[in-house]
């Protein structure tokens, strides 16, 4: 199933009403809320980028983490 992009907000004043139409009529969730756009968007992916993006995705985690420790109260800051 496609879905139509959301119109650019910049280009196109939406009023809260007509957004939810769109996201009704687009399904971007499902029953249970999961945002099916993110699946769909992985689903075209190969599983070599899949990895990759997963690999980009854990190293900004572990930077952040990183980063965290490093300003936190218990390291004298």
């Amino acid at each position: 199933m496609e879905t139509n992009p959301p119109p650019e907000p910049l280009q196109n004043e939406m009023t809260l009403d007509e957004f939810v139409a769109w996201c009704e009529e687009n399904q971007t969730q499902d029953e249970n809320g999961v945002d099916l756009s993110h699946l769909r968007e992985n689903l075209c992916l190969t599983p070599a980028e899949r990895l990759e993006k997963h690999e980009l995705a854990r190293r900004a985690v572990l930077e952040l983490q990183r980063g965290k420790r490093r300003h936190s109260p218990a390291h004298g800051r």
